[in-house]
């Protein structure tokens, strides 16, 4: 939202979050950290009210001022932990990585389909149609600025798709009467893992987590032991580069080897 909005930090932007999972907190939310770390209780009330009207109300503009005053007192002390740890690297770059990830989500596409359970057996037509509806919500919200399933859930696009209701919009109508036939894509079945690398992988996780300590995430992500496990090597995965290659580099190689 900022970059849309053309915000660009200036200098480094370092996330608290992984700061916290890579010094092995157990609650990494504001909330917890702030306790934990500063000693100050902060008021989660308006959590969960609704941040899409406008007006704020003058509880929510408190309440979004008090999400972030903690920050930079809080960043301070993880400086130095971060620092006595010697893991400054890990927290540039995975809080690059962050960043990185926040941007492409400005290239997201619409949901496909297959995602939408209710759909698994329909017919093709029905699956063109449902595809057809899953672009226009999509399209709208995006003009909007409003979440996806502000404009429409995924129950109603299923009934949608299948007839069951009438589009309200005569956009939708024409998308819905343009829509061509489209097929359930076939999955690829993954390369079989091997059970007991995958059973040493993950206790090697355990242990360094708990000996260092640090998130079991932050030392070997899911995705990454599952690649492991299956065969491919440290080299061509991404996230084994960099300050997991260095910190953990060797031991990992030794265990897959």
């Amino acid at each position: 939202m900022l970059d849309q909005a053309g915000w660009q930090p200036v200098g480094e932007c370092l996330d608290t979050q992984i700061a916290a999972r890579l010094l092995g907190y157990e609650r990494f939310g504001l909330a917890a950290l702030a306790e934990a770390i500063l000693a100050v209780e902060v008021d989660k009330s308006e959590q969960r009210s609704d941040w899409l009207r406008r007006p704020l109300t003058l509880d929510q503009q408190t309440y979004a001022l008090g999400d972030v005053v903690h920050l930079r007192a809080m960043t301070d002390v993880f400086r130095r932990q971060i620092d006595e740890r010697q893991l400054n690297q890990a927290w540039q770059e995975e809080s690059s990585l962050v960043r990185l990830r926040g941007a492409r989500l400005i290239e997201r596409q619409p949901k496909p389909f297959w995602k939408i359970k209710d759909l698994r057996k329909a017919r093709p037509l029905i699956l063109g149609r449902a595809e057809a509806i899953l672009k226009w919500r999509f399209d709208q919200a995006r003009a909007r600025n409003l979440p996806e399933f502000k404009i429409l859930s995924d129950s109603v696009i299923v009934r949608l798709a299948w007839g069951k209701i009438k589009p309200r919009e005569r956009s939708l109508a024409i998308a819905l009467k343009q829509a061509k036939p489209c097929e359930w894509p076939k999955r690829e079945r993954p390369e079989p893992s091997s059970a007991p690398l995958e059973k040493k992988l993950k206790a090697w996780r355990s242990e360094q987590a708990t000996q260092l300590p640090m998130d079991l995430s932050m030392v070997l992500p899911g995705r990454c032991l599952t690649q492991l496990a299956r065969g491919k090597s440290p080299h061509e995965i991404e996230e084994l580069m960099g300050w997991r290659q260095t910190i953990f580099g060797e031991q990992i190689e030794a265990l897959i080897s």
